[in-house]
């Protein structure tokens, strides 16, 4: 796992996993028919600790108000980058490494994180204001806001962008989006105003 999230698919080869597994290359090959079974049992493997949560996302969210909904939204994914920054770059490696099979694999790991927000969000954006606007893009753009923050930020760690270490992050990014989704939740703002003025 740490190879692949490391060096990517094409820049590990069986060699490297084999020494670091203190194996030989027959031996693993007893195991795997090609290096790829590593890398998608790598990926499987990921996710197993965080598999729980996931599936649990969202089982409480019926009715409740974004104000409470949001924080919860990014504790997830601000665990997820802070605790299994493996998993997230072992995904980023096969969507860009591995192609179409990467797709349908990452699909069926991601879908129970995609899927309860794209619910709630599209269950209460007031669409009809906002026209076309697509609960789809909406949750895609939360979770990759968050998800490749770290990144960016390491790219820029002199211009004081947000650490994800700091539990602080969940709340910036629950009043960032609280702030952006408003309008859109326009006929849950009594709502919303009564929340904000409580804090």
């Amino acid at each position: 796992m740490a190879l692949f999230s490391r060096q990517g698919y094409r820049g590990t080869s069986s060699r490297d996993i084999a020494r670091l597994a203190d194996v030989s290359e027959v031996t693993l090959y007893r195991q795997f028919d090609q290096k790829e079974d590593i890398f998608w049992c790598a990926l499987d493997s990921s996710f197993e600790d965080i598999k729980p949560r996931l599936q649990s996302l969202g089982k409480s969210w019926e009715g409740e108000h974004l104000p409470v909904v949001l924080p919860q939204i990014m504790s997830i994914l601000i665990d997820l980058v802070e605790f299994s920054p493996q998993t997230v770059r072992l995904v980023a490696v096969a969507l860009l490494e591995l192609g179409a099979k990467a797709r349908i694999i990452c699909h069926t790991h991601l879908e129970p994180l995609f899927s309860p927000i794209y619910s709630y969000l599209s269950a209460n954006i007031n669409t009809k204001q906002f026209g076309s606007l697509d609960p789809a893009t909406v949750t895609a753009t939360i979770i990759l806001s968050v998800l490749i923050q770290p990144e960016v930020a390491s790219l820029a760690s002199e211009s004081g962008f947000m650490n994800l270490n700091d539990r602080r992050s969940i709340e910036s990014y629950s009043d960032f989006w609280l702030c952006v989704l408003e309008p859109l939740f326009a006929h849950r703002l009594p709502e919303l105003e009564s929340y904000a003025n409580r804090k």
